[in-house]
């Protein structure tokens, strides 16, 4: 959620200054594969051989690279100009007649809940509202009890204030609770909602950074989702983009499939290090081995990172 909290930071080079540095990092990605093929072969003529074709391949990766990096940078401010908005919001928001249908919402909105309800609505009655449980909801078949909390000014959500929702939780039958608010919780808030876990009672609790997390989850967060809706024509250039942005999404899923990545490097290096010497396929095995470790480092700057924990981890782990 750095997006959040941090404004990321704009890029102030022109045009020119950027192609000079996309052609220099192309060169000297070429300079690295060329250095190490020759000292891997130990004739010049097979490393420039081997090397152009590369370069070739290399400039595609940069390219694709390149735009990928852009694409983060442009949804990263996007996400952040609409999180400042969200604040805004949350603070001029009426706490009954807007925030708590904010919160009903955006849990709406979620995968894996279903029927959102107010007690009078759904299961329970008005006494379940009284203990101060807003919503009521199913999350993947464990009924869940929400608290919406709107703090007047600084004030912080308390330790008192988590053994008061886990009191009315008891009463009324659940194990699994959400407390929402638009503020933050002060200090030992987490500490006791530990506690109570511990004794079967498992409260997530939301701030306003992992309410806004929720948002953008659900769809709230202002960026267009691409979606193609019922009835919308599917068209070959469509499709085309959409293979083409899974393609993607498999290659650059995460930072964790760098692992993969460079230990099938690795192991292609071994092969070629054992048929060195004997065989031109040799070069094959190190031509794949560099091709995995590159997007290895891919992965690490491209993929995906969990920042923080998913704010419902562990919901209804318990039924």
């Amino acid at each position: 959620m750095a997006y959040i909290i941090k404004e990321p930071k704009e890029d102030t080079r022109s045009f020119l200054g950027r192609q000079v540095d996309q052609i220099g990092a192309l060169l000297l990605v070429w300079l690295i594969t060329f250095l190490l093929m020759a000292n891997f072969t130990g004739k010049l003529t097979t490393a420039l051989t081997f090397s152009i074709p590369l370069l070739v391949f290399e400039a595609l990766v940069l390219r694709k690279f390149l735009h990928i990096r852009l694409q983060k940078k442009q949804n990263k401010r996007r996400r952040w100009l609409a999180g400042q908005r969200m604040i805004k919001n949350l603070k001029n928001m009426n706490p009954e007649s807007e925030f708590k249908p904010y919160v009903h919402k955006i849990i709406a909105g979620l995968p894996g809940f279903q029927n959102v309800l107010v007690p009078e609505e759904g299961k329970g009655s008005e006494e379940v509202k009284n203990w101060g449980i807003d919503l009521v909801s199913d999350y993947h078949g464990t009924p869940v009890a929400i608290q919406c909390k709107y703090p007047e000014g600084d004030r912080e959500i308390t330790p008192s204030d988590i053994r008061a929702l886990a009191g009315a939780l008891k009463l009324e039958g659940f194990k699994n609770g959400l407390l929402v608010t638009c503020g933050e919780f002060g200090p030992g808030a987490a500490r006791v909602a530990t506690e109570l876990s511990r004794k079967g009672m498992n409260i997530k609790l939301i701030d306003r950074y992992k309410l806004m997390d929720l948002a953008r989850q659900a769809g709230f967060d202002g960026i267009p989702a691409e979606q193609s809706g019922p009835g919308t024509p599917l068209t070959t250039r469509g499709n085309r983009n959409r293979i083409v942005a899974a393609l993607k999404d498999t290659i650059f899923t995460s930072r964790t499939k760098a692992k993969s990545y460079f230990l099938y490097g690795l192991l292609l290096y071994g092969g070629y290090i054992l048929m060195r010497g004997t065989t031109n396929l040799s070069l094959i095995y190190l031509a794949f081995a560099v091709l995995n470790l590159l997007l290895g480092a891919c992965c690490l700057y491209l993929g995906r990172s969990v920042d923080d924990k998913d704010p419902l981890a562990g919901l209804g782990a318990d039924k």
